[in-house]
């Protein structure tokens, strides 16, 4: 038997009857709850719409991030602080938050989580950090850390235990009791002034957590910022870390961002900025090789035929038709193309870490290593990224990190900012390993940076080999002294290196000689 279904006004089935559902299951659906599980499911504890991804996510950040499960288990913390984390959570990783309907949400967390909530999503500081932490688990965690430790402080500085996510329960209904003797119905009623100090203490609660959603925005807007500025100093992006568990993504973070590679992070993220500068400038003055004729619209291309056909021209038509042609992109134009580089060798940062470069000069050379190794590993314009290592040294190797072409491992860059500076100085092993690295590829034009703040005087011998080693595999080594004077600095170094630079003062000179290279090694 055919199905007849119920025509609207314009004579098209109703969508209910199209979808096989009734108008109360629609209304459901709108809402973000279907019925049908609406009325099987308990009550929930949370006040944000979520689903079982996000509660996987948040479960994984509680088990793996002990900052996390120590804030959700302090003491004195509600017994509703874990739903209200897991709300925090929703709000700034979820791609459009909203309220779960009130009568699907359990009374006491309605009641002591739901104004918090409501006045974190309504913050316009939360709406910044959302542009960071949005479908962001690692940054959304953090945001959730740092308002969650500012909601949980202003609990427990404050005295009021009828605070909407405060711990104790509610206050049992007062009992009635007969007046005293002598004493009317008239003397017990409240009066105008009971009235208003009623009004006060609501408005002033109302204050106090309007303060606290502030302050704990506040927080999160810091967490989400300082995030975002430590990856971009060591040119990572949330992207970069997804290859490793949440867990430790996490903890990576909060090394990579902690304080104690803070100053670190900072002259990274300059150097890098430095080492851009160069390649663009590099890239403009490649840029200005003529490749063919083509059609465009910039005049300062135009070919000098074009211009005198149709400026020079006494005819206005003709004028006219060319400044069209022009506006649209037509004209006939020089093609100006850089020239796509070609594979070359890799790039090897030989760093001394002996006693002497402890502090401010390894910090340095780390910063330049890395900065190489972020232009060095990016494929621009076409051309194949380079494969970039950074050996560590004092008399012997003391470690070795490679990256690879488009690598971005926080892992690595982590490994590159934690060794320590300890022991003498002898350059032969790291040089040795870094001739059998441009050796190890089929690409000819690596490029060798040393640098130290001690002159070790390598043998005549082993100068010799290194030239034969140079002539053979056709890489290039220059080197950095810190420390010390560019006469002294050329009197040992150059006589193996093709370029010496002196850095007598860091603090003066460290820009300069930073460009410098970075002007030279691409």
């Amino acid at each position: 038997m055919a199905r007849h279904h119920d025509l609207g006004d314009e004579g098209r089935p109703k969508i209910e009857e199209l979808l096989g559902l009734s108008a109360e299951d629609l209304e459901a659906i709108r809402r973000g709850v279907p019925r049908r599980a609406e009325e099987a499911s308990p009550p929930s504890e949370q006040n944000v719409l979520h689903d079982r991804y996000d509660g996987r996510l948040f479960g994984e950040l509680l088990e793996a991030s002990r900052e996390i499960r120590a804030l959700a288990e302090s003491e004195g913390a509600p017994r509703t602080f874990l739903a209200l984390l897991r709300d925090f959570f929703c709000v700034f990783y979820k791609a459009a938050p909203a309220l779960a309907p009130e009568e699907n949400v359990q009374e006491t967390h309605r009641r002591r989580n739901r104004p918090v909530v409501e006045g974190l999503l309504g913050d316009e500081k939360t709406d910044v950090a959302r542009l960071w932490t949005r479908l962001d688990p690692l940054a959304s965690g953090l945001a959730t850390l740092a308002a969650g430790r500012r909601v949980l402080q202003e609990l427990t500085e404050r005295d009021e235990p009828e605070d909407p996510t405060g711990r104790a329960e509610d206050p049992p209904p007062p009992q009635e009791e007969e007046p005293p003797q002598g004493q009317g119905p008239a003397e017990d009623a409240p009066g105008e002034g009971d009235e208003a100090q009623g009004e006060r203490a609501d408005d002033g609660q109302g204050e106090d957590l309007e303060r606290t959603i502030r302050a704990a925005a506040g927080e999160a807007l810091r967490e989400a910022e300082d995030l975002h500025g430590a990856l971009s100093g060591w040119g990572l992006s949330p992207s970069d870390l997804r290859k490793t568990p949440l867990g430790e993504r996490f903890e990576l973070a909060r090394r990579l961002g902690g304080r104690d590679l803070r100053r670190l992070t900072d002259l990274i993220g300059r150097m890098r900025r430095l080492a851009a500068a160069k390649r663009r400038r590099r890239e403009e003055e490649r840029r200005e090789e003529v490749h063919s004729v083509t059609l465009g619209g910039d005049p300062a291309r135009v070919l000098p035929a074009e211009l005198a056909a149709g400026l020079a021209s006494r005819d206005a038509v003709r004028r006219r038709d060319f400044y069209r042609r022009l506006v649209e992109g037509g004209v006939l134009s020089h093609e100006l193309r850089a020239e796509s580089p070609s594979g070359r060798g890799p790039v090897v940062a030989l760093i001394d870490a002996s006693g002497s470069m402890s502090g401010e000069r390894i910090e340095w050379a780390v910063a330049v290593a890395l900065a190489l190794v972020d232009e060095a590993r990016s494929r621009r314009r076409g051309g194949p990224g380079r494969r970039a290592s950074v050996l560590f040294f004092n008399s012997k190797l003391v470690r070795e990190v490679t990256f690879e072409p488009g690598e971005r491992d926080a892992r690595d860059l982590l490994e590159v900012a934690t060794v320590g500076a300890s022991g003498g100085t002898d350059y032969r092993p790291a040089l040795t390993r870094a001739v059998e690295i441009a050796g190890g590829t089929r690409h000819d034009g690596a490029d060798l940076l040393l640098v130290t703040d001690a002159l070790f005087r390598l043998p005549e011998a082993y100068v010799e080999e290194l030239e034969g080693h140079k002539r053979r595999l056709g890489f290039k080594l220059y080197s950095v002294l810190i420390g010390a004077g560019r006469a002294r600095a050329e009197g040992e170094l150059g006589r193996y290196s093709e370029e010496v630079w002196a850095a007598s003062d860091l603090a003066a000179d460290a820009n300069g000689v930073a460009g410098s290279i970075f002007g030279r090694i691409s």
